[in-house]
């Protein structure tokens, strides 16, 4: 589950509860074990193997990195970890970990996503069109969101849609 978002143990709308209350601007900080770079015009202005993962309530975690392993002017004392900086992700063109490229926010070690196979049916209609009508579905169940169903382009009738310049980023998806 996410600690800090949706329904996560600090996020604003938990799905438990404690048995004491949480102390106001609790922050959770941990080792992150992977290799961290951040790429701004073609060039690399991160390259960490030394990052923490920021967790502040309501907010995706962020990564703290030793303040001497970040390019001048970009990084924000982090006043959780004492040493390190933080980068706003906006503040760089790409971000990567290990060899992967990362959309959005760091991934958070405590999200899960799995995709079962299901025969739940799927059915949708647009403008009285049917666009999808299916039990071959797929069920998406993330950490803290509703269950969602996917499907094969196949089960779609694509003859009904127009191309659109919509993009759409996920940090456990990606581009779509």
């Amino acid at each position: 589950m996410s600690l800090t978002t949706a329904r996560g143990p600090l996020g604003p709308d938990p799905s438990g509860r404690f048995n004491v209350p949480v102390p106001a601007g609790l922050v959770y900080v941990e080792s992150f074990p992977r290799r961290v770079r951040g790429v701004r015009g073609g060039e690399v202005v991160v390259d960490s193997e030394r990052v923490l993962l920021v967790h502040e309530p309501g907010h995706p975690p962020r990564y703290a990195f030793p303040a001497a392993e970040v390019g001048a002017g970009l990084g924000e004392e982090c006043a959780a970890a004492p040493g390190y900086v933080t980068v706003a992700w906006g503040a760089l063109d790409e971000w990567f970990e290990e060899e992967e490229r990362v959309f959005v926010h760091p991934r958070n070690p405590y999200h899960r996503v799995d995709c079962v196979p299901t025969a739940r049916r799927l059915r949708v209609v647009v403008g009285g069109e049917v666009l999808v009508d299916t039990t071959d579905t797929v069920g998406v169940f993330e950490s803290s969101l509703p269950p969602r169903l996917y499907v094969a382009r196949e089960h779609v009738r694509t003859d009904l849609l127009t191309p659109s310049t919509t993009e759409y980023r996920c940090v456990y998806k990606g581009v779509a």
